[in-house]
């Protein structure tokens, strides 16, 4: 399913639960409203209609009463009238929507009133009220208008027990309603989050992914792939982002086999190139002007550069394609440092520069390839010489590590501009250079040296530092694990034994 389609999905959802919730409200109101018309209608009606009745029946007791003292005809005809008025409300009262209980005792009540009717028109009216007939009949007629009160006040009582009862009905309604309600709300509530969280997820997890696979690819890490067996815009896209990263990994390929085949045949010309011009400064084809040595010299050291250009172009092909090969042997640090600080003396009487070395007078032994070592520590140290002023010195120092005992630090100080705080750690990335090393007259190389000296470092499971220098400067920390467990022989033969052969 498409993103879109899962929040339309989820959207639709919620909307249907909201409206489910309001339809039911409206419905749980129109039932309130009902209650309350059958309330208005039938309760306070019966009530009305059994209040008049009973006000209608007082008057027959009375106008009864008159009428058998003094045998009037008025009275007979209020009689007459009071009686039509009172079938008319037992008319109304049988026409509303009553109870089964209460509509018995309207029935009753219609019974009681014919009965009434029949007695009343049994016999006229004797001159003589006084009479024994006359107050018989007198009696009879005002037990029945007392009896019909009585039904006309049990029909009120029962209208409005029922009143009472139907507003006890609306209430209970309105509770269940509200309560009702306020669960319908919340399932909703519950249901919406439920929903927004699964597509939040649905949408959160590819993007993690994608953010994943850039940044690996970012970082050359080409083999990387997304998983791309969905339907949505994701999956697409996912799709979209495997095709691009096979194809930088196919171009990554083409550009190191390019770079190392490239690499290894400038070698061998440039070579050559080297020896004939040391031949022509040593004059074996013939003398030669200062002009002229000079010239060779300027082109000599260029071809050097060059060369060295293009060794660490060779050891980072190596580097990337996992083949670079390491000879690990036991080695004595400090005589290692010596000898390097040897090799760098001459060239640093030339450019004024003097070289300090400070080692431990304890041997220091550690677990490394000789070659690879040196080529860190003479590229740090390279690095010391094109940066340092004239007259200064450089601190080239073996101590152990104070935080950590398993490990021993090369220490390469100089009196430098520094390196900037932004710098300090980007300056071990490949090909990355400080922009202002040419106008400092450092000269500028490819940014390949410290990035070949850390990715040494690693295999050594060591690591290599910059910090600023006290007085201005830098120190370039190599932090070198020392060798543990040796055995007796081993430590005997400091330098020729070999322990194993590993490819970084």
């Amino acid at each position: 399913m498409k993103v879109a389609s899962k929040i339309a999905t989820g959207s639709g959802i919620t909307m249907v639960l909201l409206l489910a919730v309001v339809i039911y409200d409206l419905s749980q109101v129109q039932k309130l409203t009902a209650i309350n018309r059958d309330l208005a209608e039938i309760g306070l009606t019966a009530t009305t209609v059994t209040l008049e009745q009973s006000r209608l029946l007082a008057r027959i007791d009375e106008f009864t009463r008159k009428q058998f003292v003094t045998s009037d005809v008025a009275y007979t005809e209020g009689l007459n009238e009071l009686h039509l008025k009172f079938w008319q409300e037992l008319e109304r009262l049988q026409s509303l929507q009553l109870s089964s209980s209460s509509r018995g005792q309207v029935d009753d009540l219609g019974r009681l009133w014919e009965r009434y009717l029949s007695e009343f028109s049994a016999g006229g009216w004797a001159v003589d009220g006084s009479s024994e007939e006359n107050r018989t009949r007198q009696s009879r007629l005002l037990g029945l208008v007392e009896t019909l009160q009585e039904g006309v006040d049990e029909v009120g009582q029962a209208a409005q027990a029922e009143m009472a009862e139907q507003a006890l009905r609306a209430s209970q309604a309105n509770a269940r309603a509200h309560q009702l309600s306020w669960l319908a709300a919340g399932l909703a509530v519950v249901v919406s989050v439920l929903i927004l969280w699964l597509t939040v997820r649905a949408i959160k997890a590819p993007l993690i992914k994608l953010t994943e696979g850039t940044e690996a690819v970012s970082q050359g890490e080409f083999s990387y792939r997304l998983d791309s067996s969905g339907h949505d815009e994701f999956s697409k896209l996912a799709g979209s982002f495997n095709d691009m990263v096979e194809q930088l990994g196919d171009a990554e390929r083409i550009k190191k086999d390019f770079l190392s085949h490239v690499s290894h045949e400038l070698k061998s010309p440039l070579a050559s190139m080297e020896e004939t011009t040391e031949l022509l400064l040593e004059e074996i084809p013939g003398p030669l002007t200062d002009k002229q040595k000079r010239f060779l010299r300027l082109n000599l050291e260029s071809g050097r550069r060059l060369s060295v250009m293009i060794s660490r172009l060779l050891d980072l092909s190596k580097l990337e394609a996992g083949v670079m090969e390491y000879e690990f042997r036991i080695h004595e640090l400090g005589a290692m440092v010596g000898n390097i600080a040897n090799e760098f003396e001459a060239r640093a009487r030339e450019r004024g520069i003097r070289i300090a070395s400070v080692s431990s007078a304890e041997e220091i032994l550690i677990e490394c390839d000789r070659d690879r070592l040196y080529q860190v520590l003479q590229n740090i140290l390279d690095n010391a010489m094109k940066v340092s002023p004239v007259g200064e010195i450089i601190e080239l120092r073996v101590v152990r590590s104070s935080t950590d005992p398993g490990f021993v630090l090369v220490e390469v100080a100089d009196r430098g501009p520094g390196v900037a705080d932004e710098y300090k750690e980007r300056i071990f990335e490949k090909f990355h250079q400080r922009p202002d090393a040419e106008r400092r007259g450092s000269g500028r190389g490819v940014g390949l040296g410290l990035a070949i000296c850390k990715e040494i470092m690693d295999a050594h499971r060591g690591h290599v530092r910059v910090r600023d220098h006290e007085g201005g400067g830098s120190v370039f920390s190599i932090h070198v694990p020392m060798a543990s467990q040796l055995s007796d022989s081993q430590l005997a033969e400091v330098g020729a034994v070999e322990t194993t052969t590993v490819s970084g």
